[in-house]
């Protein structure tokens, strides 16, 4: 009996300074970190309800002073149907970093954007998600977004390849400049 009576205090000590009191506990939660780090993450963007946009991840990162948010390793932006783009669109890359106070998303490594029958690949994309004036292939366009990229870009349309040293487009992928341009093309007589 003499052997549990030191057990005994020691449980009444661990149990009386591992309280957990609820304004403390909130306190934590509420605490804003400069970073906060999340491990395979799945991000749902909706829209009255509606899903218009999955992102996953190995991980990430969210600066909140910046309002950064970057995911590392396998990374897959799924646009679903009724976004800006009016079709769905895939976006995969090694590195993404979302700045919401630029409003632009910046995919770095090896960056792939499905859309349909078209892909596009290269080192870095860049998609200004401000709607503004662009000059697009000697074309100014009013209150749209752009997709850009100054790395070499191979676009893939119905097996048809074309490299260019730069891209500039839209969302919805129209129009389009590209230059000095190499590939290969199919043409038939049809």
């Amino acid at each position: 009996m003499k052997k549990l009576i030191p057990v005994f205090f020691i449980l009444v000590s661990i149990s009386l300074s591992c309280e957990n009191e609820e304004v403390d506990i909130e306190r934590f939660i509420d605490i804003d970190l400069p970073e906060q780090e999340l491990m395979s993450p799945i991000v749902l963007y909706t829209n009255g309800g509606t899903l218009k946009l999955k992102i996953n991840a190995d991980q990430m990162i969210r600066k909140v002073e910046e309002e950064i948010l970057e995911f590392k390793g396998n990374v897959n932006f799924y646009f679903l149907k009724d976004n800006s783009s009016g079709s769905d669109f895939r976006l995969t890359c090694d590195i993404a970093t979302i700045d919401n106070k630029e409003n632009m998303i910046i995919a770095n490594g090896k960056v792939n954007l499905t859309k349909g029958d078209t892909l596009l690949s290269t080192n870095q994309l860049i998609w200004e998600r401000n709607l503004d004036e662009r000059l697009i292939a000697n074309q100014l366009l009013k209150n749209m977004d752009m997709i850009y990229s100054n790395s070499e870009i191979l676009i893939s349309i119905s097996g048809d390849e074309i490299i260019s040293p730069y891209l500039k487009t839209t969302s919805i992928f129209i129009p389009w400049e590209i230059g000095n341009v190499s590939g290969n093309l199919n043409i038939s007589d049809e």
